[in-house]
């Protein structure tokens, strides 16, 4: 018995147990894959991404080629929204200015030393490119690991590690810089 996934192409899955694990996917990652593209990329139509991610599932994309299926899940919503945004490099910025918006109101709670150094870190981090602020927001936002990491960026393991080394050296670099060092 198939089940129809409600794709414009009609994409159908082979059996009950295809279903099942599909059905399976779909409530274990709905709500942590909504989260992730709402909060990396918040200019994306977060509801057309998420139907994108589940409609490549539902096609029978298989989840063991990834470390992780979060990992697989992140890279098929990355790709989405870079094929809905055609890849723009404006959109990129879009998004990016809205997460580093979001970021600094969140630590508007904050007071004294604390609030300081975020406010430190959050000047310096604006400086970063969008490639290397995009590492760290996946590394933050979603708790990827390198492999993962790797995985939703189309990277090699070296590379990814290399990119995050420099992502942070770089953001150590401009607090340091920019502030004279952490405690001043």
């Amino acid at each position: 018995m198939g089940v129809t996934w409600g794709g414009a192409s009609g994409e159908q899955m082979n059996d009950t147990r295809d279903a099942e694990r599909f059905h399976a996917v779909v409530h274990r990652w709905l709500t942590p894959v909504h989260r992730h593209v709402t909060l990396v990329y918040p200019y994306a139509n977060t509801d057309e991404i998420v139907r994108d991610v589940f409609r490549h599932v539902a096609t029978g994309i298989e989840l063991r080629l990834a470390p992780t299926e979060r990992s697989m899940l992140y890279r098929l919503a990355r790709v989405a929204v870079q094929r809905r945004s055609h890849g723009s490099t404006a959109f990129r910025q879009r998004n990016a200015d809205a997460v580093a918006l979001a970021t600094r109101d969140a630590a508007t709670h904050l007071v004294g030393p604390s609030r300081l150094a975020t406010e430190r870190t959050l000047d310096a981090l604006y400086q970063l490119s969008l490639d290397d602020r995009e590492v760290l927001r996946l590394l933050t936002v979603d708790s990827l690991e390198i492999d993962e990491l790797a995985w939703v960026l189309d990277l090699d393991y070296s590379t990814a590690d290399s990119r995050v080394a420099t992502a942070h050296e770089t953001l150590r670099e401009l607090v340091l810089l920019e502030h004279g060092g952490p405690d001043e």
